[in-house]
């Protein structure tokens, strides 16, 4: 589906998307990335997956340098980029090209957020702002940069300078939310991404998905309990005036605005980049811990981490399952290619059946990426109300013990 959707326009509309960020078509970035690999590797899994594990990687990078610099010790940057490895809940990542978009948006983010830190010269500035750009073409959680930033100027740095470039930050976000929200946008008549704006529904929905983080009961971060939860991080940076907790608590409770004000969805993916809020205030708090009771030597730092992977091991021990429509989508790409069947430009395919539901695009989907025709016709039967003409039609598919077979026009059943 994100394929196909973004394979069915032009690269001129997809690039002139990415440079009118704020146009209603959907992420357009990872467009860019979908059309790039599949214009040199084809209907591949393979190369996808590559990059999107490569991507994984560099995120774990800029996982370990950001909470470096926020906390001023290596030791809390590598544990951070130690939480920040694995979640079960991030099974999707690890299966799906689908979360490429969260991918993407974390890197653009966190670079933006790196760059920001260093220093703020018209240089860093103008490279934040693309950043921020491309973030924002990636995935709509990137809208929280700016608010971000303004935590981090309140709690680091106080300076006055850095101002102009977060007005102008927020100032970019404005058309981009509003092209989102736009008739036009995707997301308009879909019922789970309508947003609800209340204190109730952030309450609701971040306790789903505080019990789904640290693996409780459903149920367990009823808000009173949620609450209590960010009265008492608050409270624990108060008490050791520690800048790294105060703004870690102020990311996990800012990073999330976007995903807490639409329906929960069945999986935590949608909570990567504040996933980094949480691993920065576990790394800092169990740094701190460390050097209270041993010491800041550094065989204690490597026992630690070795601690904590341990932990973290048995912790995710959790079966994961990976996305079942995965073999259908395979078996259809791969016997219908090995039909060998030519079909002219603008032609007709026709499924007597096929195995996916009948409100799934799948078939069509597959059938153009793989003859690479955005005009090809295909037709359904289950779909349709009545019977169609198979004769009509250049290929004639049918759904047999498991296999699609190709059946003649004139004998189709």
């Amino acid at each position: 589906m994100n394929l196909y959707g973004h394979w069915a326009i032009s690269w001129r509309e997809l690039l002139m998307a990415n440079l009118k960020y704020y146009s209603p078509i959907y992420r357009p970035f990872g467009g860019v990335f979908y059309r790039s690999l599949f214009q040199v590797f084809g209907f591949d899994p393979l190369p996808f997956r590559l990059a999107c594990y490569a991507i994984m990687f560099a995120n774990l990078g800029l996982a370990y340098l950001n909470a470096k610099a926020l906390s001023g010790r290596r030791e809390a940057g590598a544990l951070a980029a130690l939480f920040c490895c694995y979640h079960v809940g991030f099974t999707d990542f690890y299966y799906s090209t689908g979360t490429v978009y969260d991918l993407l948006c974390f890197s653009f983010y966190f670079l933006a957020l790196y760059l920001y830190g260093r220093g703020a010269g018209v240089w860093t500035a103008a490279a934040v702002v693309a950043l921020y750009v491309f973030a924002l073409n990636s995935k709509e959680m990137a809208v929280t940069l700016p608010a971000v930033l303004i935590c981090y100027e309140a709690i680091y740095r106080r300076n006055r300078r850095a101002i102009p470039l977060i007005v102008l930050l927020a100032a970019l976000t404005l058309p981009y939310v509003q092209g989102k929200l736009s008739a036009e946008s995707p997301f308009v008549n879909v019922g789970d991404y309508q947003p609800h704006v209340s204190l109730a529904q952030y309450l609701k929905v971040y306790g789903i998905y505080l019990d789904r983080i640290f693996y409780l009961s459903p149920g367990y971060f009823a808000p009173m309990r949620e609450i209590g939860l960010w009265v008492a991080m608050a409270g624990l940076a108060a008490k050791f005036r520690s800048k790294p907790l105060l703004f870690s608590t102020c990311f996990v409770l800012v990073s999330v605005l976007p995903v807490v004000f639409i329906n929960p969805r069945g999986t935590i993916f949608v909570l990567y980049i504040p996933m980094f809020g949480w691993a920065l205030y576990l790394a800092v708090l169990l740094v701190m811990a460390k050097d209270r009771m041993l010491g800041a030597r550094p065989a204690w730092a490597v026992a630690l981490f070795a601690v904590v992977a341990g932990v973290l091991v048995i912790a995710h021990g959790r079966k994961v399952t990976p996305p079942h429509v995965q073999p259908e989508i395979r078996a259809a790409y791969e016997q219908l290619r090995d039909l060998h069947a030519p079909i002219k430009p603008g032609g007709r395919i026709l499924f007597l059946d096929d195995p996916f539901p009948k409100e799934q695009w799948h078939p069509v989907f597959i059938s153009r990426l793989l003859y690479r025709d955005r005009e090809l016709q295909v037709h359904r039967v289950k779909t349709m109300e009545t019977r169609p003409d198979a004769a009509s039609y250049d290929l004639v598919v049918d759904w047999v013990d498991g296999r699609y077979i190709r059946r003649a026009s004139s004998s189709a059943p």
